[in-house]
């Protein structure tokens, strides 16, 4: 059994994966002496900050990152002249080196030192292609997006502040896309714009079971008190409507290709049943001209924890408030308990993720 774990972006919301995360540690099924079980850790976002470090079992970083940092702390906003000579609106430099002081060479070492696969989304400014950063090589690149190996510190550290800027809040990361090959660096920026959460990525690396913690909320945010003169506000509304559509694409799709799976499995082992010959199963299963789109796919649970109303965290995730994060953690952990209440009385059967 190959078990992922998925966390979305959302900024100031990742707060609420870490909580969920603490819930976690009382499952011994996916956390034994001081380490996570999963063996896949994919990140978007914020999802970016975290992954790696849950990788190797240091929440204690990770608690005190999301209940006690605020928005001074990580980002100052530009003035006029600078807003048009960066072309971002928050001066990230504070963020991008609290990055590069949490991974550190020896906090490197021990990620790569699991073995696991540790991956973060970044979107390519220039080509549009979505692409992640990877310790370990995940499944052949697909169609819908391209893998680059993680092979230094310095990779991890560009490839996870690319993943967090968000595109005209910070400013896009350069990175080489074949460090080996001469050549004009591209531009990365937050993975959300194409994928909020990589839940098919992991299915695609062959994880059987997903824990995808999601950070947009299951009855959207009303901005009623937004001004339609807020520049800002409404590009940072604009950008709060769109993730919203690509999170629910990223968690549709990939329940429709895990419960269609398991439905043909399910046929299959009923034709078996029924005593019908391998072969005429097979013909049946996969007529002519008509591929069978859930061929060479294993069984797979996807586990879908949100909340249900929205958490706070300001326009985009930007607004850094402790105490605020303080609650948002404390209702992951919440949602997690009731989530596993429910997972438990089913048998170990996720709920229906939608109708």
């Amino acid at each position: 059994m190959k078990k992922a774990l998925v966390i979305s972006g959302g900024g100031a919301k990742g707060a609420y994966a870490v909580g969920v995360l603490k819930f976690i540690r009382n499952r011994p099924e996916l956390f034994k002496n001081g380490q996570f079980l999963f063996d896949i850790y994919l990140g978007t976002s914020t999802g970016a900050l975290i992954v790696p470090l849950a990788s190797v079992g240091d929440m204690n970083v990770l608690i005190t990152f999301y209940s006690g940092v605020n928005t001074a702390n990580l980002l100052s906003i530009h003035d006029a002249t600078a807003l048009f000579a960066k072309g971002c609106l928050f001066n990230s430099l504070k963020l991008d080196r609290l990055v590069d002081t949490v991974y550190d060479t020896t906090r490197f070492g021990l990620i790569k030192a699991t073995g696991k696969q540790v991956g973060v989304s970044a979107v390519c400014l220039q080509t549009g292609e979505l692409r992640i950063f990877t310790s370990q090589a995940l499944a052949a690149s697909l169609p819908h997006y391209t893998t680059q190996a993680i092979n230094t510190r310095n990779d991890l550290v560009d490839a996870v502040l690319a993943s967090s800027h968000q595109p005209f809040f910070l400013e896009p990361v350069r990175i080489r896309s074949d460090p080996s090959v001469p050549g004009a660096p591209r531009h990365y920026v937050d993975g959300g714009v194409r994928e909020y959460a990589a839940i098919q990525v992991a299915l695609d690396a062959g994880a059987d079971e997903v824990y995808a913690i999601l950070l947009a909320p299951e009855t959207p945010e009303a901005a009623d008190t937004l001004k339609p003169n807020d520049l800002i506000g409404v590009l940072q509304r604009t950008i709060d409507i769109f993730s919203e559509d690509v999170s629910l694409n990223d968690v549709r799709l990939p329940d429709i290709l895990s419960r269609g799976t398991n439905y043909v499995l399910a046929v299959r082992q009923a034709m078996v049943a029924a005593g019908l010959p391998s072969a005429q199963i097979d013909s049946l299963l996969n007529p002519p001209r008509q591929p069978n789109p859930f061929a060479n796919r294993v069984a797979s649970k996807l586990h879908i924890i949100r909340p249900k109303l929205p958490l706070g965290g300001g326009p985009g995730g930007l607004r850094f408030d402790p105490l605020e994060m303080q609650g948002m953690m404390a209702r992951g952990e919440a949602d997690a308990a009731a989530y596993f209440t429910r997972l438990d009385a089913n048998g170990g059967v996720p709920p229906v993720v939608l109708a």
